[in-house]
């Protein structure tokens, strides 16, 4: 019995070529994976505008969460030091524009120990935590004193009832779906909420 070589190894190249034609080559041609390309960026570009409103959201609530952790944070340290703990936002700068009124805190926060009571850091006090915030989410306090937050010995917001503070996209108002609130109450209780009232 004699075995038949699957590509004929005659002189002949037209047969040779013949038997690879017939074998097929697997593969993309170039074209047909520029078109597989082209329909995969039309998805992806109709695609992108269905998550802004997710990456918002989850930029609202970093920053809440950030804002709440320093409050909890404030609280802790005027245990501590009996009083003197300030929470004070920080100025606009480069790529951040969010904080140009005292109620504005859209460029982030500060938290320092405020050895002479006057609610402004001066030199040589300490600062016990910075946080800068991207610069497309907004934060607004209502009731914040020439843009500062003074805890007492108690651990709460001198010189106020209840706190509120709205955090919600750079480029939406505070009524915005994303909008979180940390709602302070004059008791102390602190608590999140989906909107813009507590």
């Amino acid at each position: 019995m004699t075995r038949v070589a699957p590509f004929p190894q005659a002189a002949h190249p037209a047969r040779w070529a013949n038997a690879l034609r017939r074998l097929g080559q697997p593969g993309f041609t170039m074209v047909e994976l520029m078109v597989v390309m082209l329909l995969l960026a039309i998805l992806a570009a109709l695609a992108v505008p269905s998550f802004k409103p997710l990456i918002e959201s989850w930029r609202v609530r970093q920053v809440a969460d950030s804002l709440l952790s320093t409050i909890y944070l404030a609280r802790s340290e005027a245990y501590k030091h009996g009083g003197r703990i300030v929470v004070q936002k920080l100025p606009n700068r480069a790529g951040c524009n969010l904080a140009s009124g005292n109620a504005q805190w859209g460029c982030g926060w500060q938290v320092f120990i405020d050895d002479n009571d006057n609610r402004v850091r001066d030199s040589g006090e300490r600062i016990l935590r910075t946080v800068t915030t991207p610069g497309a989410t907004q934060v607004l306090v209502s009731g914040s004193v020439n843009g500062a937050l003074s805890f007492d010995r108690w651990g709460q917001v001198g010189g106020l009832g209840v706190l509120g503070i709205s955090v919600f996209p750079g480029s939406a108002t505070a009524n915005s779906a994303a909008t979180r609130r940390i709602c302070v109450s004059a008791g102390g209780r602190i608590r999140v909420v989906q909107g813009n009232t507590c």
